[in-house]
């Protein structure tokens, strides 16, 4: 009851307080709570959780990073805090305590690892002891630069679908190849077979690929290339038709194009679509053969929204910056 009730008149000086008062009082707590942490019970430590979340509604990001950088270390920090701090969409105030707090379990790594940033999926991969869990997911979902860093993690746990994944990503990846062969956990006899399955597989894909842009080529030569075909491949699941023919009618390269395609947000995806004069029905085909049928309708609503106003002449302009980079790219290497 006492607790209760000096929350409520906390609650009700924080209501009423100024925002530069506010952080006066944040940093008070904090300090007032990493001296006396390791002594404090668990229902202690909640009255702290509910005083933390009442006063950072109004903090700005320099005060929620101060904050996540005082918390990350604690073994007892305030939990639902912590899950806030890490779910932070700003990538400065969720790093600390996705690299460091012991807090987050690992429901916690999961929930995050499927939904987060790339940048917030590349501090959780730097963790000590990273469970098989965690590991699955961003190997599944990491960018190169998230893949190489689960790799070069000694301590992050590997399952056997973790290993095999990221043996297939070895065998596209050099840096990823070397990380893998220096890890302890990993016999070089396994690394070497697994290596061999993910090369077997990746020549399946290119030749899959290969097939898939003769086809492309020849429907263009026929002028059938174009809005209703793209709509087609992607409504039959066709994932490399998809690519190869954005690929041709954009005269971006493939790899480029699946980059897009593979990316957390659909921004760079529907620049093309738009420059490219695709219809929205076309566009939600793809997402949908991207993400599976069960794409939320809510975040589909929300891409149909930023495609309506997205104007087909800023998406050229931005095509066409990246057609003229991707060629000084290439007479660079000539």
């Amino acid at each position: 009851m006492q607790y209760t009730t000096v929350i409520a008149e906390l609650e009700r000086t924080i209501r009423q307080a100024p925002p530069s008062q506010r952080l006066a009082t944040l940093r008070a707590v904090t300090k007032l709570f990493l001296a006396n942490a390791p002594g404090l019970s668990e229902d202690k430590v909640e009255v702290f959780d509910t005083v933390f979340n009442s006063l950072v509604d109004k903090i700005d990001n320099n005060g929620l990073i101060e904050l996540s950088e005082c918390l990350a270390p604690i073994e007892n920090a305030p939990p639902r805090m912590i899950k806030r701090l890490a779910g932070d969409p700003e990538i400065m105030v969720a790093r600390p305590v996705l690299v460091q707090s012991p807090r987050l379990s690992t429901d916690d790594l999961v929930e995050l690892a499927q939904t987060k940033s790339q940048a917030h999926l590349l501090a959780i991969s730097k963790r000590t002891e990273l469970p098989e869990r965690a590991t699955d997911i961003l190997i599944q979902r990491g960018n190169r630069e998230v893949v190489y860093s689960v790799a070069s993690n000694r301590t992050a746990r590997l399952s056997d679908r973790g290993l095999a994944a990221l043996s297939m990503r070895a065998a596209q990846d050099e840096r990823v190849a070397a990380a893998i062969s220096g890890r302890p956990d990993v016999p070089p006899e396994v690394f070497r077979s697994l290596l061999s399955n993910a090369l077997a597989q990746l020549e399946a894909k290119t030749r899959s690929f290969a097939a898939a842009q003769r086809l492309v080529i020849s429907m263009k030569q026929n002028s059938r290339l174009g809005d209703k075909e793209v709509s087609e491949f992607a409504v039959e699941n066709r994932y490399y038709e998809v690519i190869a023919a954005l690929s041709l009618l954009s005269g971006l390269k493939h790899e480029l194009i699946e980059t897009l395609m593979e990316g957390d947000e659909p921004g760079g995806l529907l620049i093309v679509c738009k420059a490219l004069g695709m219809s929205w029905e076309t566009v939600a085909a793809i997402l949908k053969m991207k993400n599976g049928p069960q794409v939320a309708s809510d975040k589909l609503r929300l891409t149909h929204a930023d495609f309506g106003k997205l104007s087909r002449s800023t998406a050229e302009r931005v095509l066409r910056f990246w057609q003229v980079r991707q060629q000084l790219a290439k007479e660079r290497l000539h």
